[in-house]
């Protein structure tokens, strides 16, 4: 006699269930085609992606470290999420917050999101001239690292930067480049690089720190900085 597992039996082999979540969150296929490539009900692809983007985001959560020493970190016509992310000097994650509203300010998606109460005395963030958040560092005994604002030159014409501002806006830019490529590969999952249905906003943060997690997994960006 042959025992079976009590309870409704998988459609899809675990295998199978995880391909099928990749190709939505990394390449956006539609749950239309999900459900002909694997012979399954549109409902059943949706519910399995649910499942296994909240299971994901868990046990993937370990691979978002925070490190011991520095970090650094309508136009469009739709409604708009943002989030904060701190990326190490190898483009690593090592902070994801959840998604907000487009209009919610920089400043309080850092203080919200409880960012600040993970910086350490003597640590360095490198952010842009948006975010106003110098005092808030100044307060944990840490630097506010960010491009320097150009002077207005003796003769009125144009504004110039100093010697010493050159050289230091050339060595943030430099490390600005890695933020901007491990930005790119966040943006390569297809579900987060586009348009977001509004029917996944509930979806939509622990999609962003599965993601993250794979970004990763991934080569470091700089080989300087392992």
């Amino acid at each position: 006699m042959i025992q079976t597992k009590p309870g409704k039996q998988r459609k899809l082999t675990m295998k199978e269930e995880f391909v099928k979540t990749m190709l939505k969150l990394r390449l956006g296929v539609d749950n239309t085609t999900l459900s002909v490539l694997f012979n399954v009900s549109i409902g059943y692809v949706s519910n399995l992606f649910s499942t296994w983007i909240n299971f994901l985001a868990q046990i993937l959560d370990p691979v978002i470290k925070w490190p011991d020493a520095s970090t650094w970190s309508n136009y469009k016509s739709h409604n708009t999420f943002k989030a904060l992310v701190a990326i190490q000097p190898n483009g690593a994650f090592t902070f994801v917050s959840k998604f907000w509203s487009g209009n919610v300010s920089d400043r309080k998606i850092t203080v919200d999101s409880k960012y600040i109460d993970l910086i350490s005395p003597g640590d360095e963030v490198m952010a842009d001239r948006g975010f106003q958040i110098r005092d808030l560092l100044t307060l944990k005994g840490a630097y506010l690292n960010m491009p320097p604002f150009t002077n207005e030159r003796r003769n009125g014409r144009g504004r110039v930067l100093t010697s010493k501002q050159i050289i230091e806006s050339r060595k943030i830019a430099s490390l600005r480049i890695h933020v901007e490529r491990a930005i790119r590969r966040l943006k390569s999952f297809n579900m987060l690089g586009g348009i977001l249905p509004l029917k996944m906003k509930n979806l939509s943060s622990a999609m962003l720190r599965v993601a993250a997690a794979f970004c990763n997994l991934m080569p470091p960006l700089s080989k300087k900085f392992k």
